[in-house]
């Protein structure tokens, strides 16, 4: 009997608490689809966006790095980079020791006096008058005894004679002094001599800024083409650094000097802007060490 009074009393009791609990509107669909579809649309637009400027950073990373300056040739090491250098100042008046080298040997004969294209030790036109001109016709003369007792055919065969000597020695001395001859310390006085003329006010201006740096230039050239050919010379890889960086130091030391002259000399050395006012990191592969 009391079970059944406690089982009605139970029923009684929820149907009363059911119809007393107000009614009120699900919004769980909108919690767990509205929201995350909101969340996903702005992360794919982040990501899309993200995506284009990775892009946009490697494409253009990519570009520098083509038209990046070389940090010892101070241009890009490209086809444009090296016909740059080729129409330059500086690359027009140096002495190419190859082609010096590759240059036909001057013939010797009693005839004609050949002369060399290019001379040693700084010699210019003026003393090629007095060598091959004036001291030829001195040498022709000197012995010649004019007197009444010599008749003039045996002066004027004698005279013939020492012009043909004249001629033969004039041009021994034109294959001594041919720079073909020269060692490589030879073309490198040479090349200095180059450099202080056209890059100063006079030709004694040695220590103009820009003659140092397209001295310095020159040799960095001159090196870097030895080490292509001898990649295990150390020492010549640290001489080269350190070339770099004092060309550097002088090309900065003429900028606070004088900008214009700076902006006017480098095109004349084939040299970026970028390759000395940026980090300047000389690196040789690993064969080289």
């Amino acid at each position: 009997m009391f079970r059944i009074l406690n089982r009605a009393c139970s029923r009684a009791t929820s149907s009363t608490t059911c119809s007393l609990t107000p009614f009120f509107p699900s919004l769980s669909a909108s919690f767990h689809t509205t929201r995350p579809a909101l969340d996903s649309g702005r992360k794919e637009r982040a990501r899309i966006k993200r995506k284009r400027n990775i892009e946009f950073h490697t494409r253009r990373d990519a570009f520098e790095e083509q038209t990046a300056p070389h940090p010892v040739l101070g241009l890009p090491n490209t086809p444009q980079g090296e016909a740059d250098w080729l129409g330059c100042d500086l690359a027009r008046i140096l002495v190419d020791e190859k082609a010096v080298q590759d240059a036909p040997i001057l013939s010797l004969n009693e005839v004609e006096i050949n002369l060399p294209e290019l001379y040693q030790h700084g010699l210019g036109e003026g003393d090629e008058r007095v060598l091959f001109e004036s001291l030829p016709t001195l040498a022709s003369t000197t012995g010649l005894v004019f007197d009444d007792k010599r008749s003039e055919q045996r002066l004027m065969d004698e005279l013939q004679d020492n012009t043909l000597i004249s001629r033969l020695q004039a041009n021994y001395l034109s294959r001594i002094l041919d720079l073909r001859n020269a060692n490589a310390q030879g073309i490198a006085f040479e090349n200095r001599r180059r450099c202080i003329k056209v890059f100063g006010e006079t030709e004694s201006d040695s220590g103009r800024p820009e003659v140092q740096a397209a001295i310095l230039t020159a040799q960095i050239r001159n090196l870097w083409n030895h080490l292509q050919t001898h990649r295990k010379d150390v020492h010549n890889q640290r001489s080269l650094k350190t070339m770099v960086h004092k060309r550097a130091k002088i090309l900065k030391y003429l900028e606070r000097l004088d900008s214009q002259r700076f902006d006017a000399v480098l095109p004349r050395l084939g040299i970026d802007p970028r390759a000395i006012r940026g980090e300047i990191i000389v690196r040789f592969h690993k064969t080289q060490t």
